[in-house]
């Protein structure tokens, strides 16, 4: 069976992309030893970028793969998700977590806890223990995932009955957090949650330690890497 896979093995969504990589190697590998079928997997390294993405997924429409993994981010997703669905091919996405991506249509396939399901979880128990009162909420507003991912902490926030006092955004080129993290210094909320990759997560987690605020941070999936405590 010839499948192809739309991964990020370098650039900006490396430490996702290898991950990923090893475990979809390893499952080829048992598969292929079981002997029941062959899978012939091509890998194409889209970078993350939504542009790269789309090319290589029309190469693989043209070489009529049966069934394509990836790719690995929410937003390449969502541009390649259409031009799957027409050709008819599964797309299976490993850690695409964003809203509205298995809406595009009947082949459209996920493995992973959406965001909408993982959130609430992690509002609901961290409230319960920690007890926060307050919040505020910064997130990356060009990535699908994060802007799915604030919609939901800020929901399941105000079910809980937590009052949300601050949100501010980012751009996800920026390397520069102060002015946010200002603001919500000013405003003194008992918990912040930070939507994004762990680059600008850990980097925005250091300014936060150098400005002297100790609150509790709560991450969506993007902090789901080693590479964010390292």
């Amino acid at each position: 069976a010839k499948v192809g896979f739309l991964n990020g093995v370098s650039g900006g969504v490396a430490s996702y992309g290898l991950a990923e990589k090893e475990g979809f190697d390893l499952a080829v590998e048992e598969v292929n030893k079981e002997g029941k079928i062959h899978f012939d997997v091509e890998m194409a390294d889209t970078k993350g970028n939504v542009q790269q993405c789309v090319s290589a997924a029309q190469k693989m429409i043209a070489a009529k793969k049966v069934l394509v993994v990836g790719p690995l981010i929410s937003g390449e997703y969502k541009a390649v998700g259409p031009l799957f669905q027409k050709a008819q091919i599964p797309l299976l996405g490993a850690a695409t977590t964003a809203e509205g991506l298995i809406e595009i249509g009947d082949y459209m396939f996920r493995n992973c806890v959406p965001e909408s399901k993982n959130i609430p979880q992690t509002v609901k128990k961290t409230h319960k223990l920690l007890g926060y009162k307050t919040a505020a909420i910064l997130y990356a507003h060009d990535n699908e995932q994060h802007v799915t991912a604030q919609k939901y902490f800020q929901k399941t926030m105000e079910e809980e009955g937590v009052q949300v006092i601050d949100v501010e955004t980012f751009g996800s080129k920026d390397s520069e957090y102060s002015a946010q993290l200002t603001n919500i210094q000013h405003k003194a909320p008992d918990v912040i949650v930070v939507c994004s990759y762990y680059q600008e997560g850990s980097r925005i987690l250091k300014k936060m330690r150098e400005m002297g605020m100790n609150q509790p941070v709560l991450g969506d999936n993007g902090f789901v890497s080693p590479e964010l405590l390292k």
